[in-house]
């Protein structure tokens, strides 16, 4: 698809968003398999209920632009969705080593859809959807919220996987 201005951007933009949010699911899928630390699976969990809620709310902008959603994979969250396949092969490395690698391919994949969604948001206000833009701004929210959320996990976490090297 050709873009041509802003709104051809905007548009490209949320299908790479819905792709992400696909591919982030089935990746969130794999490493709450490879999780050790129950708390890290708890919040792995939850942000994949959320994160089926932040595609259905793509889906109803599509609907609202009146613009069929592009089916189809997002190149740039494959790579992402790859290390978690190779994260799950580590099963002999030690439990809290593997949990800070989990925390750190799910924080990749955050920091992406952050990126993606600001801008979304931005240019959703710049075209003048105010709706949608505010729909963007809660999903922006809840993704800055889970991300944190992961970091403070890692602080235990990260220290935890410390004491094999030290002892």
């Amino acid at each position: 698809m050709p873009l041509q201005n802003l709104n051809d951007l905007f548009i490209a933009q949320l299908n790479e968003l819905l792709a992400g949010e696909a591919a982030g699911i089935e990746a969130l899928r794999t490493l709450q398999r490879v999780a050790s630390s129950p708390r890290l699976v708890r919040t792995l969990k939850a942000h994949e209920a959320e994160s089926q809620d932040h595609a259905d709310r793509l889906e109803a902008i599509f609907e609202e632009l009146g613009v069929s959603p592009r089916r189809g994979a997002s190149q740039g969250m494959k790579g992402l969705c790859a290390d978690c396949l190779e994260l799950a092969r580590l099963a002999r490395v030690e439990p809290h080593v593997r949990d800070a690698a989990t925390i750190a391919v799910a924080q990749h994949i955050e920091h992406d859809e952050i990126a993606g969604y600001g801008c979304a948001r931005t240019w959703a206000k710049l075209l003048g959807h105010r709706s949608i833009a505010s729909t963007l701004q809660r999903t922006l929210t809840e993704e800055r919220r889970f991300d944190a959320r992961l970091s403070r996990i890692a602080d235990a976490l990260n220290r935890a996987a410390l004491e094999p090297a030290a002892a």
